[in-house]
């Protein structure tokens, strides 16, 4: 009876870590999905300010690009 208290003490133990490792999880999923929206907002933002050097995007094809399609 003991062994089996023992065991039993060991898996709500196993079970809680887990439970609380997904919760961790999930917590830095959803922190990281409003990074990445908070970045992609902030890069769009940029896209549109002429002041921001690089962020437009180029009207003229990219050379490199073009000679990799040529070979």
């Amino acid at each position: 009876m003991q062994r089996q208290d023992d065991l039993e003490r060991r898996v709500d133990a196993a079970t809680g870590d887990m439970e609380s490792n997904a919760r961790e999880m999930r917590n830095r999923a959803e922190e990281l999905d409003e990074q990445i929206d908070e970045t992609r907002s902030e890069w769009r933002r940029k896209q549109d300010d002429p002041q921001v050097p690089g962020a437009q995007a180029d009207d003229e094809p990219d050379e490199e690009a073009d000679a990799e399609d040529e070979q």
